[in-house]
């Protein structure tokens, strides 16, 4: 084994056992240590690979949003009418949330508990994912009736209204449990724009 291949799977033990810790309790409660020990190697060696906590925290962040942008382009597909389509949609971010547990944890608490310090960061992370999302429902504006009042850059105006504010509400809001909290947070998400989508299109 050369040195670039040894450096490849420390590396990845380092991120793997970061995946692990951060995704069973949260970025606070994580620290250096727990993950040295997960991993069984020494602080200095997680170090010479990331600078700090927060470093290795966004490496984390990044890989469960790009793994979620992958599986969501890989897996979109056409469907007869614009609202099959979003339901498929909606369908296929559930399936990698239901099969990708240690990512989920991850996501949600990055984008509804993320660390102050962290935030502009995150948002920069997160900029694949709201492009996806954004072109994903402009072309269902374009397959759409709009009624005569409304524009196609109107409903493209609410949704980026509902961006800004709906995760701001989940952040406010108290909880028994983080999995209670993903949970309302996919159901809601769902109706709003299902709401906001089909209750602003000439029904037939």
């Amino acid at each position: 084994m050369n040195r670039d291949e040894k450096n490849h799977l420390t590396k990845e033990k380092i991120v793997n056992a970061a995946l692990k810790e951060f995704s069973e309790s949260n970025y606070f409660n994580v620290s250096v240590d727990s993950i040295c020990k997960s991993a069984s190697i020494s602080k200095g060696i997680i170090y010479h690979y990331f600078k700090s906590k927060d470093e290795l925290y966004l490496y984390c962040v990044k890989i469960c949003i790009n793994s979620l942008c992958r599986h969501l382009l890989d897996n979109s597909t056409n469907h007869i009418d614009a609202e099959s389509s979003f339901n498929n949609y909606m369908n296929i971010r559930n399936d990698f949330f239901t099969n990708n547990q240690n990512y989920r944890n991850i996501f949600f608490e990055a984008i509804l508990r993320s660390p102050n310090h962290l935030k502009d960061s995150i948002n920069d992370i997160k900029q694949k994912l709201n492009k996806i999302n954004m072109d994903y429902y402009c072309n269902l504006v374009n397959a759409l009736e709009l009624r005569d009042n409304i524009t196609k850059e109107d409903a493209l105006d609410y949704f980026m209204m509902l961006e800004g504010s709906f995760n701001s509400y989940f952040q406010l809001k108290k909880y028994e449990s983080f999995d209670e909290l993903i949970k309302e947070h996919e159901i809601i998400l769902k109706k709003m724009i299902n709401s906001m989508l089909f209750g602003i299109v000439i029904r037939r």
